[in-house]
């Protein structure tokens, strides 16, 4: 009942720049995302315009650990959730502890204040009904699948690099406004489009590394837009599934070998 009240209030409530929540907005998934993020680029790059894009990762650490307890609950009364719904997630995530266990030695039990337990069903909606308002005040463009965030602006002058600082600036006081915290090691800037600035960009005051090549939900993105490493690496993948079905199954019959191919 909880998750269904919750997806029901999702559908209202979930901003457009929200995927990966197929169950509350239809969908809105890792194949749209990356669509729309590469028919982005295509339709800019094209021009032979400058594009500057924190590609893929601008990545919360331990992002479904760390949300605070308070601070949810609190959204989710400033939204509307109906106050039943919101005293029932209130004692399902409350007076909750846990220890460490190492060969045998018990630590002392740890209150649990913040965090929406994994493996639960509306876990997921929890967490993106408390990101919902990432992207409030950023001009740039701004794309979020769970805990990653891709964040870009077409670069034409220095204003642009300046504005889209800017953008990173407020999502880094977001979070510490939110007690959540980036993955420095793993934010990167893609840098797209001929005779690109290479502009340097930081966030929470630490410089964002470069990439030319990132996992993007599971595809590979070049900085050319090549699908040559995405394809070599799918093709890759499909042999050796191919070679343990040729090791493990005997039979060849067709009824049998179509199924697994």
């Amino acid at each position: 009942f909880v998750y269904s009240q919750s997806c029901q209030f999702g559908k209202y409530w979930q901003n457009t720049v929200q995927f990966g929540s197929d169950k509350i907005v239809p969908l809105q998934t890792i194949t749209s995302s990356i669509y729309l993020f590469i028919y982005l680029l295509q339709s800019i790059l094209p021009g032979r315009i400058h594009l500057d894009f924190s590609n893929h990762r601008l990545d919360f650490a331990k992002a479904f650990d760390t949300v605070p307890h308070k601070r949810l609950l609190f959204k989710l009364r400033k939204i509307g959730l109906d106050e039943n719904t919101c005293s029932w997630i209130e004692n399902w995530i409350k007076d909750r502890v846990q220890r460490v266990v190492i060969n045998g030695t018990f630590s002392r039990w740890t209150p649990v204040v913040s965090g929406v337990p994994q493996g639960s069903v509306i876990g997921p909606i929890l967490f993106n009904l408390f990101i919902n308002d990432l992207e409030i005040g950023i001009e740039s463009h701004v794309s979020v699948f769970a805990d990653d965030t891709k964040l870009g602006k077409v670069i034409q002058c220095e204003q642009d690099v300046t504005s889209l600082q800017r953008d990173l600036d407020k999502l880094g006081d977001w979070a510490l406004k939110w007690q959540m915290k980036f993955n420095l090691d793993k934010c990167k800037v893609m840098h797209f489009g001929v005779k690109n600035t290479q502009a340097i960009y930081t966030l929470n005051g630490t410089e964002l590394g470069k990439s030319k090549q990132e996992k993007d939900l599971g595809i590979i993105i070049e900085f050319k837009l090549s699908n040559n490493v995405q394809c070599q690496t799918a093709a890759a993948k499909a042999s050796k599934v191919l070679a343990c079905i040729k090791r493990g199954v005997h039979s060849r019959d067709e009824n049998i070998i179509l199924p697994l191919y």
